[in-house]
């Protein structure tokens, strides 16, 4: 519920960016009213509400989402009408590397989450792919030619992975790039290092040799150039694993694997008695797919991840509690 509550502002300032994008109000109220939350300007395409770029305000919209799928308690009609406003909030938004972290939130909750049985599975495929054909004609609806663009550079990449197509893409699609072989340099960063870590916050310093021995052939790009050089933006591996591997080594990356994979049993297996506590793995995988979207140790993963430790080791204290009482 306070998710919820926390959405008004948020949607508030949404609807004023959408007015001001679609020319309904001038665009120089939308953007002032803007500068009040962010210090970056609204754009002429896609709203951000109060975040600095739209894909962390469809990340938030996909938490919201979550929360009010597993946690909302009204009537089906109420439930589902607060549900469909989110998605078309989602939906206006346009954020394709969103979109592609909600699927994965999907499935890897119900390969990681769920027991279900063959035939089950079977009738779940096809719903799945009954709602993925509507979901995708809805996003090619709204879709700004943008996000039109990522979707269909995306499929060029995964149906054709040899080097020059990657090449090819990353030379026209920065934003891919970004997301996904900017972490791969991060991984590959550890051999620079032998394994240690480069140190806090220190990537940047070796990101462009990175580039010019692992991807040559884009080491000249205009872009890599112009952003990286020119404009002198530092950058950062963008999955929280990555950056943990490239900044702190091997051993670091083994120690927050662990607590990771640790805390996720636990709540997996906590679920079990504790029925609410499964839209707790849902979220703790959300979680950990977002920070692909984030350049920095985000506040919504450092709230979202103490929130599952903190409920996981409460649950399994009343637990072990219940197990004396009983041998008692």
């Amino acid at each position: 519920y306070t998710f919820l509550f926390s959405l008004a502002l948020p949607i508030v300032i949404g609807i004023i960016q959408f007015l001001g994008i679609t020319g309904l109000i001038p665009h120089d109220i939308s953007n002032t009213i803007t500068l009040l939350f962010s210090y970056r300007p609204l754009g002429f395409s896609r709203i951000q509400m109060l975040n600095t770029e739209p894909s962390h305000a469809a990340n938030y919209t996909v938490l919201v989402l979550i929360f009010t799928f597993f946690y909302l308690k009204k009537s089906n009609t109420v439930r589902f009408l607060i549900l469909a406003s989110i998605v078309l909030l989602l939906l206006i938004i346009n954020s394709s590397a969103s979109y592609v972290i909600l699927l994965l939130t999907i499935v890897f909750y119900f390969l990681l989450c769920t027991r279900i049985s063959l035939k089950t599975f079977s009738q779940l495929a096809l719903v799945s792919l009954f709602l993925f054909i509507s979901i995708f004609s809805l996003v090619n609806y709204f879709a700004s030619d943008y996000t039109k663009s990522q979707f269909s550079d995306l499929t060029a990449l995964l149906s054709d992975l040899s080097m020059d197509n990657i090449n090819t893409i990353i030379l026209i699609n920065f934003s891919i790039y970004d997301r996904i072989f900017t972490p791969i340099l991060g991984f590959l960063s550890l051999k620079n290092s032998y394994f240690l870590g480069l140190g806090g916050e220190s990537f940047f310093y070796n990101y462009l040799q990175l580039v010019d021995r692992y991807f040559p052939s884009i080491s000249n790009s205009e872009i890599i150039i112009r952003t990286y050089v020119d404009e002198g933006q530092r950058a950062t591996p963008k999955f929280l694993f990555a950056k943990i591997a490239s900044e702190f080594g091997i051993i670091a990356l083994i120690i927050f694997s662990q607590f990771i994979v640790k805390t996720f049993k636990r709540l997996n297996l906590l679920k079990n008695n504790y029925g609410y506590l499964k839209g707790l793995c849902a979220v703790f995988i959300f979680a950990i797919l977002s920070t692909v979207n984030a350049s920095y140790f985000n506040i919504t993963f450092i709230m979202l991840i103490t929130l599952t430790y903190s409920a996981v080791q409460s649950k399994e204290y009343v637990l072990s509690l219940t197990e004396t009482e009983s041998l008692l």
